[in-house]
């Protein structure tokens, strides 16, 4: 692009114009080597400045690496699109595991206060065995030693009566 288009807007406006609707590489092909010119374009997406006595060979070799610079470039927004979107996958991702994680979290403490519930039961399942294993240890020694006696359940106690072989039920039921 010239800077120099004669009556009207010059090169610099007819870039910006340009790119506000479509993006291209721009090359600035110029006689204008002054500084403040340079300073002119530097605001605009520009891929080279090309002084016009430079040189059919420079310009070539600025178009190419304008073309290379821009596909780079559009490489780069592809990627960083990608990577913008991978983060929030990832986001997404975090905050689902943070949910199966309280999930989690909270069937932990529901199973550890079960296992405390039943470690309790299981004590009390342990005494009461020691206690029936006590009795039966009891009743056996009762029942090796007394060939002739009666035993008789009252009110829930065993009662032995060796004398007579009178049986007594409660009838208070």
């Amino acid at each position: 692009m010239d800077i120099d288009l004669g009556r009207g807007i010059d090169g610099t406006e007819t870039a910006r114009q340009i790119l506000s609707v479509k993006n291209i590489p721009i090359v600035f092909h110029t006689s204008h080597s002054e500084r403040e010119m340079v300073e002119k374009v530097k605001g605009i997406t520009r891929y080279s400045y090309v002084i016009k006595s430079s040189g059919d060979f420079v310009l070539q070799s600025s178009i190419e690496m304008a073309l290379e610079l821009f596909d780079a470039h559009k490489n780069f927004e592809k990627t960083v699109k990608s990577l913008m979107q991978s983060d929030e996958n990832l986001h997404l991702k975090n905050q689902e595991l943070a949910k199966l994680n309280e999930e989690l979290n909270a069937t932990i403490e529901e199973l550890e206060a079960s296992n405390e519930e039943m470690a309790q039961i299981n004590e009390e399942l342990i005494q009461t065995n020691k206690m029936l294993e006590e009795k039966e240890e009891e009743y056996n020694i009762l029942f090796e030693s007394s060939s002739s006696a009666v035993f008789i359940i009252d009110n829930g106690r065993l009662k032995i009566n060796r004398e007579r072989l009178i049986i007594r039920l409660n009838t208070n039921s």
